[in-house]
Formats: C-alpha cells, structure tokens, sequence
C-alpha cells in the first residue's frame, strides 16, 4: 500500500542520453541507438520508501500523497485528506472582481482568480478578451478556456511553477522577447492559438527558459501561423545561453506551425537542448527545424514549402536523431554541420532544390555521421 502510489510516477516519459526511452503507453518505446539501453529504473517502492522520501518530496506533494512518519516501530501514514481542488470561474463580460470566483458569481480578471487560487485549483475562462499579463507561480494550476480558441490574452503569460496545464487559449498580435514564457517543470501547453506576432520586434511564441532544472515540459496540438522575423522570431525555442545539460525530456507533439514566410529570420522550432520533436507539420515558412544543440530525436514530421536554408538542420551538437521525417518543396531539405554520432535515416526528400548542404562548421568537424535507407 506504501509503494503503489510512487510506483504510479514512473509513467511518464524516461529519457536517456537524449532519446526517450519508455513511456506510459504500451508501444510507444524508440528503440535505443548504438550504445543505449532502455531506461529501467526502478520504481521508488523497489528501492525502499525510505530512502527514496526526502527526493520524492516534490513528487509526492504534486501527487496529493499525505507525509510519512518513520517511527520506532516501522512506517506509519498519517492520513489526511488534502483539501479538495477548486474551480475558479472568470468572464470578463459578466464578472467582478469582488465575487467569488463560482459559476453564478465570476471574477472578471485572471489576476484577480490568481489572487484566491491555492496549488491544484482551476481557473476556468469564459470568451472573451483579457488585456492583462499574468504570472502563474502555484504548482498544479490549470488555466483553460471554457471555449476553446475564444480567450483571447492580450499580455503575456509567464510560468514560474511545476505541473500546471494552459488549455485552449489565444494570442495575436505581440511583439518582442515572447509571449509564453516557461520556467518549470512537467508543464503542458496544449490547443493555444498565436497569430500574427513579430511583426514590428522580434518575438517568440513560447520559449522555454534557461533558468534552472527544466524536465518534461509538453507543447502539443498548438497551432502558430502568420508569424514574421524582425531580428529572429521563432513559434518555440527551448532554451539557449549554455544550459543545455539542464533540460530533459522537453516535448514538442502535434502542433501546425504555417505562413510564417514574411521576410526576416523566421523559424517554427529552435531547440538547443535534448527535446523530442514529433508529428509536427510545417509549412509555408521560411526555416523549419533547427537544431543547435545535442542528444534531440525529431521523427515524423512533414516540412514542406520552405524558402530558407535550414528547412531542417544540425547546425552542431552530438547525439541527434533524424527519422521517419517528410520534406517536400523545400528550397533546402537538410544542412548539416559538424557533430559526433548523428544519424539520419528512413526520411523522404521530395523535389527540393537542394538535397543537403553539409558543412564542416566547428574544429572537430565530421566523426561518426550516418545517412541510411532515406529515399531522396
């Protein structure tokens, strides 16, 4: 009974060297490359409750498990309850800020729900517009539109917190630094609508941050489009600055990224640290993928109609895999640069101009790159 409720953590992802190893559904394993194993860590229970405590904590709170008290006589629970979770209703149209938060009497800014809000709790949005930039610093908030795709902010969204899920909502029309930014773990974004951004400054759609420990972060079923690159605007970029180490397990899933080809340096995804990018289409744009760092998996996406020079790259870094991707009239389907142990394999390149360009862009140049049963 004392291990069952940890055993239930290890159904997420497992990620090692890069390459996610297993995952909650049946199936859905990567075979490992040259060199790697699955992941087949232990559940906490195995190992000893005990031992395991003081670094599941965090877990254990996102989880609602009550503490543990090891007394003389073996393991004791101490049983309660936590509160149960909240639902806070927000309409800017028929809402005040002085009620309550339930359906009958909603508060009219996501501000002013944040305010009551304890860890776990949802906030519940009806249609309409938010002029108004929120910070979200409570583990296990859920922030959705009762809607989807009619909540439109007006500011940015920041997420300083773990756990927390953003749902259905929209953006357009912003410009500079980004519009979502992330500094947590295990969060996902999923169903967000952003339009037209970049137009006068650079801007990023959603930028996973380099600040701190950043696992398991999920951006999926997002759709970008009409973006422009005034300096460099991308859809999402994760990470930068040399904190490469300090992110695993960031995932990018079934997102439509399009008309992204007004001029300047425009690209749907940048990743400089260990992500999976998978089943993503992207089109009319200038650049698709690129990638700057090591240890990424990008399969099953299709590229098409690209004008730049990196429809999808390894502009440096070790450790990459490129599989099962389609890339059709395409300026330039690949550039590659210098790495160690990079592999390219099962892709489909269709009537681009360029098949590949493929540099010696750093001293260590080329060792150990492989190209097989791709169809060109």
């Amino acid at each position: 009974a004392v291990t069952q409720p940890f055993q239930s953590i290890n159904t997420r992802m497992e990620w090692q060297n890069g390459v996610p190893a297993k995952t909650g559904n049946a199936g859905n394993s990567v075979p490992g490359r040259a060199g790697n194993r699955l992941n087949t860590r232990p559940a906490f229970g195995e190992t000893g409750v005990v031992r395991k405590l003081a670094g599941a904590d965090d877990r254990r709170q996102a989880m609602g498990i009550p503490r543990m008290l090891l007394l003389s006589g073996g393991l004791l629970l101490i049983a309660i309850s936590p509160l149960p979770a909240a639902t806070i209703h927000v309409d800017s149209d028929k809402g005040n800020d002085r009620r309550d938060g339930t359906a009958a009497e909603p508060k009219a800014t996501l501000t002013a729900a944040m305010a009551v809000a304890a860890a776990g709790d949802r906030i519940l949005v009806a249609p309409g517009v938010y002029a108004e930039s929120v910070s979200i610093t409570l583990d296990r908030i859920t922030l959705s539109a009762a809607k989807p795709g009619q909540v439109k902010l007006d500011g940015r969204l920041t997420l300083k917190c773990n756990d927390c899920t953003i749902d259905g909502l929209n953006w357009s029309g912003h410009n500079g630094v980004a519009i979502l930014n992330i500094y947590g773990k295990r969060n996902t974004v999923r169903r967000c609508r952003f339009r037209e951004f970049g137009r006068k400054f650079a801007c990023k759609g959603i930028w996973i941050r380099q600040t701190g420990d950043h696992g398991d972060n999920h951006i999926e079923h997002c759709l970008f489009e009409d973006w422009t690159g005034h300096g460099s605007s991308s859809c999402i970029k994760v990470s930068q600055d040399g904190s490469e180490t300090a992110f695993t397990g960031t995932v990018i899933r079934n997102n439509v990224f399009r008309r992204g080809d007004r001029p300047g340096n425009n690209t749907a995804i940048q990743i400089y640290c260990p992500t999976l990018v998978e089943h993503n289409i992207i089109y009319d744009c200038v650049d698709g993928i690129e990638g700057k760092g090591g240890d990424n998996t990008i399969r099953h996406n299709v590229v098409f109609r690209c004008s730049g020079a990196e429809t999808m790259s390894n502009r440096s870094g070790s450790n990459n895999l490129f599989e099962n991707n389609l890339l059709f009239e395409n300026t330039l389907a690949w550039e590659i640069y210098s790495g160690t142990n990079n592999i390219w394999r099962n892709n489909i390149v269709l009537n681009c101009r360029m098949i590949a360009r493929i540099k010696r862009g750093g001293p260590g140049g080329f060792r150990k790159m492989l190209l097989e049963h791709n169809l060109f």
